[in-house]
């Protein structure tokens, strides 16, 4: 900050000590991290001071007892910054932050109101990857027994979401479900045989568990659905590319009857979609639940223990994910 306008929020902060104009200039200010620790050389002893001090302290100018400063952009300025830029934007990260954050807006009830109501909201909206882990953690911990100004229709609502979203956090074992396998085979012969290509009683039960791979993506697509149109053949080029270092896709077509079948075996034949396991299941659509399936196309990426990795991400996401973790599973010693 410049010395003439630092020297005249000091005076504002001195001549006006009491008063609200003092409190707002204050929480405004950004907080003075010192200089790195250092060694009798001159050595820094601690290369993350600096952001640890900065993260710890973010809202010592702050006021967490004054409600007149929620009638102000500070806390929304103030707020943003912070969950963007100052925290890593890791689950278990964000929820050791958060929780203390919380803890002290119980200082003053609007006060209070605001920052749950704030976190619930922005992590409920947020389409980073994992965050649905921090939405989940505040609305059971916080929001469903604290909400008090939230209806019961809205709270029941809520738990109900999150009964569907809770098995499906990154780190939890994908539910389980039963699909039918339609081989290669099958795809081609009725390129040509309408009556193949309309049987909807072919092909080999199995289930998600048991295949076989270091690396599972599951797909759920429709061909009818433009952006599965431009997905599954990126998602085609990036399985070529990793099925020599034990990548599996599970593509699991969601139209069902007939008509569904013979626009999958067209679309399938035209795109030459070979080599992967092609699957649905025309007889029981639980799946769709199991997943919270709304729109399409969804992937998950899976582990060798079909733990969820990653989520609602592109191929191409998928690929640079597995490559970075073959990478480091390569440097580990073996046990």
């Amino acid at each position: 900050i410049d010395n003439e306008v630092l020297a005249e929020i000091n005076k504002i902060l001195t001549n006006y000590k009491g008063y609200f104009v003092a409190d707002f200039v204050k929480a405004t200010r950004d907080i003075e991290v010192p200089d790195y620790p250092r060694d009798e050389q001159g050595n820094v002893l601690d290369s993350a001071f600096k952001y640890q001090y900065y993260k710890a302290h973010y809202f010592d100018n702050m006021d967490f007892t004054d409600a007149r400063l929620l009638r102000t952009p500070i806390y929304d300025e103030k707020f943003k910054f912070y969950f963007q830029k100052v925290l890593l934007q890791v689950p278990d990260s964000l929820i050791k932050e958060l929780d203390p954050l919380i803890e002290k807006a119980r200082k003053d009830p609007e006060v209070f109101r605001y920052v749950l109501v704030t976190l619930f909201n922005y992590y409920a909206q947020s389409q980073i990857m994992g965050h649905d882990g921090v939405f989940i953690h505040i609305a059971e911990k916080y929001y469903i027994p604290e909400a008090t100004w939230a209806n019961a229709d809205f709270i029941n609502k809520l738990k109900d979401q999150i009964s569907k979203r809770k098995p499906l956090l990154i780190g939890q074992t994908a539910p389980d479900f039963q699909l039918v396998l339609i081989p290669d085979e099958h795809f081609k012969q009725a390129a040509t045989d309408t009556t193949a290509a309309a049987n909807v009683y072919v092909g080999s039960f199995f289930r998600l568990m048991n295949v076989k791979a270091k690396y599972t993506i599951l797909m759920f697509w429709e061909c009818d659905c433009g952006h599965c149109q431009k997905a599954m053949p990126e998602l085609h080029q990036v399985f070529n590319r990793l099925k020599d270092k034990g990548v599996q896709v599970v593509a699991v077509h969601m139209l069902g009857g007939a008509e569904g079948k013979k626009k999958w075996i067209k679309w399938v034949n035209d795109h030459e979609l070979y080599g992967w396991i092609n699957a649905w299941n025309p007889y029981d659509y639980k799946y769709k639940e199991l997943y919270d399936i709304k729109s399409t196309p969804i992937l998950y990426l899976l582990d060798e223990n079909k733990k969820i990795v990653a989520k609602l991400i592109t191929p191409e996401a998928a690929e640079e994910i597995i490559n970075a973790l073959l990478k480091e599973n390569s440097k580990k010693p073996l046990t």
